[in-house]
């Protein structure tokens, strides 16, 4: 019942389209072509074996074992999804591993299932054959051969003979390119990756992105720079081509297609570098989001807490993103409990209700006030932030925390891009335009404890707008005192014993009592 009534957050009625290029993308769910023989299971790699064995090229007496297994998962709930997340430390993929991609995309969902039954598509997992495999409904696909190390010790002559074992084994089912057999040594996968901003008017360097490059069942990762480099941490054969892709996520958090789906940018499949300018359309989108949440968890947060921390009993934050508009006109919502019904924690819509998409700015603003709802809610409890939201004369704490920590981080985020990005930030998400005609949560009210504008004195005396004499909390200050912020008397009172120096007591009592009267 409270997940039925958390709408979430107005929309702002000051934002403009965005001024984004358009160029083609890998957009929409993944295309698979046909089913590759897999060379990795024992039967074929036994051939192998037995062919070199004939050949004379490596002695008889090796026994082929399997050392890992090929398994698709299909969950049912939240619980089951985050129990596999867990026990696979996160190494799962919703699309299967031995067929080609004939064109990239952003999710994929097995088009033989219903979602109205099925949330979550299959997942496909590769675990190492002496390890538990988790009690979720689950159809082994193939016992693979990933490795030899167990059967010869020496790590040269185990290098030597895998690579002949496996060679062999491409040889036998057709998955042997040319290029890759004529071609010595290795080569590791690098690109650069940057995003487009509507307000800098500009690609910008995407930090901390999680870049996979995957050939077959084996895979390498890495993250990009504050210059928008990576470089995977692992090597591949050279002229192997690899699979290229992002993947939404970090260990605290995941960006979803909609509701459960894991989003990709999944790119192309190359023997060389692979550089990326995402200019539009839904990885825009992810792409602001992950800033948002970036620098929310790991960068320059001005004092402010992690806002979640996962663990072994609880999930790692889910931010959906919803490529369209919602129905009641608001651009993002946080909900305690949501979790429990298989919808995001956090969600993120690209419209508005009249059409137009949100600029990226908005995007990330929107992204710091709805994950400052979650920080809000794990430092309250769930229950009590959920009282203090569902009461009308309420609900200004929380809203009105939520816009000033959107407003510091948002503005933080921009102001090195230079002054025009930050009179822009600070037009669109200081509301100092706010008067007690607008909507009576989203109101200025922590920013009006922070800054050092009075409103009432710019726009000429006018008794609809806060006399603003107070300034000097931060927000990070705020934040240690936000336990107690159950009402605005309880505010009140924990203002003026934790008030900065050079601020009166009347000038706290007034600014709290213009919004009591809202």
């Amino acid at each position: 019942m409270l997940a039925a009534v958390f709408y979430g957050c107005e929309k702002e009625p000051l934002h403009q389209e965005p001024n984004t290029p358009k160029e083609a993308s890998a957009e929409g769910m993944i295309k698979l072509g046909k089913r590759l023989e897999n060379p990795f299971t024992v039967e074929n790699m036994q051939k192998a074996y037995n062919n070199l064995v004939k050949q004379g090229a490596v002695k008889s007496g090796l026994e082929i074992s399997p050392t890992h297994q090929y398994i698709r998962f299909l969950p049912s709930d939240m619980e089951q999804f985050d129990q596999l997340e867990l026990d696979t430390l996160n190494a799962m993929f919703d699309y299967p591993l031995d067929y080609e991609i004939e064109e990239g995309g952003t999710y994929y969902y097995d088009p033989e299932l219903n979602p109205e039954v099925n949330p979550y598509s299959w997942q496909y997992v590769v675990l190492p054959i002496n390890k538990p495999v988790p009690n979720i409904p689950h159809e082994k696909i193939a016992d693979l051969v990933l490795d030899i190390s167990a059967v010869e010790k020496s790590p040269e002559r185990a290098a030597a003979l895998w690579d002949m074992l496996e060679t062999e084994a491409l040889r036998l089912t057709g998955n042997l390119n040319e290029k890759e057999s004529a071609t010595k040594g290795r080569w590791t996968p690098s690109g650069r990756i940057t995003v487009w901003d509507d307000v800098v008017g500009r690609q910008i360097p995407l930090q901390g992105v999680k870049v996979r490059a995957r050939w077959w069942f084996f895979w390498e990762t890495g993250f990009t720079d504050s210059n928008g480099d990576y470089t995977v941490s692992g090597t591949f054969k050279g002229g192997r081509k690899v699979n290229y892709s992002i993947i939404w996520e970090r260990s605290n958090w995941d960006i979803r297609e909609e509701d459960w789906g894991q989003a990709y940018y999944n790119g192309p499949k190359k023997d060389t570098e692979w550089n990326l300018d995402i200019t539009s359309d839904k990885s825009l989108r992810y792409a602001t989001i992950h800033r948002a949440l970036l620098n929310y968890y790991y960068g320059d947060r001005l004092g402010l807490r992690i806002p979640y921390s996962p663990s072994a009993l609880k999930p790692k934050l889910k931010v959906g993103y919803y490529h369209h508009d919602h129905w009641r006109d608001i651009n993002g919502s946080a909900v305690p409990f949501r979790e429990n019904l298989t919808i995001p924690h956090v969600c993120i819509y690209g419209k508005d209700g009249s059409g137009s998409w949100s600029t990226t700015d908005f995007i990330y603003a929107t992204t710091c006030h709805e994950v400052a709802h979650v920080s809000h809610w794990e430092m309250v409890g769930e229950g009590a932030f959920a009282l203090i939201w569902l009461n009308p004369k309420t609900r200004i704490v929380p809203e009105s925390w939520a816009v000033a920590v959107s407003w510091q981080l948002t503005r933080n985020e921009y102001s090195r891009f230079g002054n025009f990005a930050l009179n822009y930030i600070d037009f669109y998400f200081n509301k100092q335009q706010w008067n007690n005609s607008n909507d009576k949560c989203y109101t200025p009210f922590f920013i009006d404890l922070i800054d050092n504008i009075n409103q009432r004195v710019q726009h000429a005396g006018s008794s609809s707008y806060p006399n603003d004499n107070v300034t000097g909390y931060t927000v990070a200050k705020l934040e240690q005192l936000l336990y107690a912020f159950r009402d605005l008397d309880l505010l009140e009172a924990t203002l003026l014993v934790n008030k900065p120096s050079g601020v009166t007591n009347e000038s706290i009592k007034e600014l709290v009592s213009f919004y009591k009267n809202l």
